[in-house]
């Protein structure tokens, strides 16, 4: 972790070792130590991480420039130790726009991670077997105390409900890619015409479908519901078959649940009873 003053002290002497003359401010002078800080002239933005973060500034840096190059993500400018540099996005994120009742975000955002995710995308028949190991790794944690899961027994019922739609899914038709495995709204940006990713830290390859779902939990739980319709549309996947659709979309739903705290925000309460109403019904959302 690292607060806004010490992140400017390493800013500055970054700065001098680039030889950039320059005066960054932070976003958020307020902000509380974070994994990082956020500063900006107003042309480029500073990413500060803490000294100990290098692995994980560095993994970003890569990221980003592999994403770049297909112009869904800015350039990284330069990486001095733990501090990026890449250029300033003026526009808007997704999240605030949808908050504004914006009716293209939807578009927006599926037609973006269509374009991210065919850049890594290769087919494949679908082995649930490392889902449901982790589903039972979940119950066990449960039980022994490790994990608090809101409602044990219900989550206990619903996820034995789950496992039997394994067989279903196997060696059906699926997909793979590199994810960004935090994709949220509020990291696509709208920036002039084009809408661009941020924050990549992830190279390894992931189920698609978990970003998609990720990005229907905003939807869902920021605006207006019938706009999943949309995002789906806008993604177009029209390989996965639908038993592992509904497999996937199943799991990611008991991984809200599982990770929702004991006592949830009104964010986190709304994504879980988002996640169980799935749950509930088999709604198909991906």
């Amino acid at each position: 972790m690292i607060d806004v003053a010490a992140a400017n002290a390493l800013l500055r002497e970054a700065l001098s070792v680039q030889g950039v003359t320059s005066d960054p401010r932070p976003l958020d002078p307020d902000r509380p130590p974070a994994q990082a800080q956020l500063f900006s002239d107003g042309r480029t933005l500073y990413k500060v991480y803490a000294p100990d973060a290098l692995t994980r500034a560095t993994a970003q840096a890569k990221a980003q420039a592999n994403v770049a190059q297909s112009g869904l993500a800015p350039p990284i400018l330069f990486q001095q130790n733990t501090i990026l540099a890449m250029p300033h996005l003026g526009g808007p994120d997704l999240a605030t726009l949808w908050q504004k009742a914006d009716a293209s975000v939807a578009v927006e955002a599926g037609t973006w991670l269509r374009a991210y995710h065919a850049l890594t995308l290769r087919r494949f028949p679908f082995r649930p077997a490392g889902h449901v190991k982790w589903l039972a790794r979940l119950l066990d944690q449960a039980d022994s105390g490790e994990r608090h899961i809101p409602d044990q027994a219900a989550f206990r019922q619903a996820a034995n409900r789950t496992r039997e739609y394994a067989e279903a899914a196997r060696k059906q038709k699926a997909t793979r890619a590199v994810t960004h495995r935090d994709m949220t709204l509020s990291n696509l940006v709208r920036d002039e015409t084009r809408v661009l990713g941020i924050d990549f830290e992830n190279m390894r390859e992931d189920e698609p479908l978990r970003d998609l779902f990720t990005l229907a939990l905003d939807i869902a739980t920021i605006g207006n519901v019938s706009s999943l319709a949309s995002l789906r549309a806008a993604y177009a996947d029209r390989h996965t078959a639908p038993p592992v659709r509904l497999f996937l979309q199943r799991c990611f739903c008991h991984w809200v649940w599982a990770n929702t705290p004991t006592a949830p925000s009104r964010r986190q309460t709304r994504r879980l009873d988002f996640a169980r109403g799935l749950l509930d019904s088999d709604v198909l959302i991906l």
